[in-house]
């Protein structure tokens, strides 16, 4: 930890840095962004927001942004360069602190959120830019990404988790998603072994 209230790390994938949100004084209104190497050196502010992921080449930090209507996604630099912003549209990205990831790729990010008066469900985005696609049905919220972004864990209104195969496009493959065994409704899926096999 570093300030006062820090929330939601997000470690790098070199394991020599991790992103995190400040929610206390040193945050602000709309919370901030901080980025500290695990050295011990001091932690730097990227932006305001709360920190959701992190690229995989390390350069961006995917960041919520609760002080807008609806509540968005800005990628924040880690190093020199502006903040990218997504188009504006009407779906509410506030729960994409629950889940929200690059893929592998880095091209793209899949993320929870929800349009005007519907429920839960996982959309994907471009980096390059492009509306937002659902894949996933109304109230299927996502967990996680498989390391090779072929697949996601997601939980249904029942609670059921499963396994949804995403094509190399990142929108559902077709083929039904397949409940796991040995998972309850009240467990809580940390990540996944790098090889890919289990949670």
């Amino acid at each position: 930890s570093n300030l006062e209230w820090s929330n939601f790390p997000r470690l790098f994938e070199d394991g020599k840095s991790v992103a995190f949100s400040e929610q206390g004084e040193a945050g602000g209104p709309g919370y901030s962004v901080y980025l500290r190497k695990v050295d011990g050196s001091p932690a730097v502010r990227l932006g305001e927001g709360n920190a959701v992921a992190v690229s995989p080449d390390g350069k961006w930090v995917l960041t919520g942004q609760i002080q807008t209507t609806p509540a968005t996604l800005v990628l924040l630099p880690t190093g020199a360069g502006q903040p990218k912003t997504f188009p504006k549209d009407s779906i509410d990205r506030s729960a994409a602190i629950s889940f929200g990831t690059f893929f592998p790729d880095g091209e793209r990010i899949a993320f929870n959120g929800h349009e005007p008066g519907k429920p839960l469900r996982v959309f994907v985005q471009d980096l390059a830019g492009g509306a937002a696609r659902p894949v996933t049905a109304e109230g299927v919220a996502g967990r996680l990404m498989s390391p090779d972004g072929k697949y996601l864990l997601t939980q249904s209104p029942s609670q059921e988790f499963a396994l949804l195969p995403l094509d190399g496009a990142g929108t559902a493959a077709g083929a039904a998603a397949q409940p796991i065994r040995g998972l309850e409704p009240t467990d809580q899926p940390m990540r996944w072994a790098a090889d890919g096999h289990s949670l």
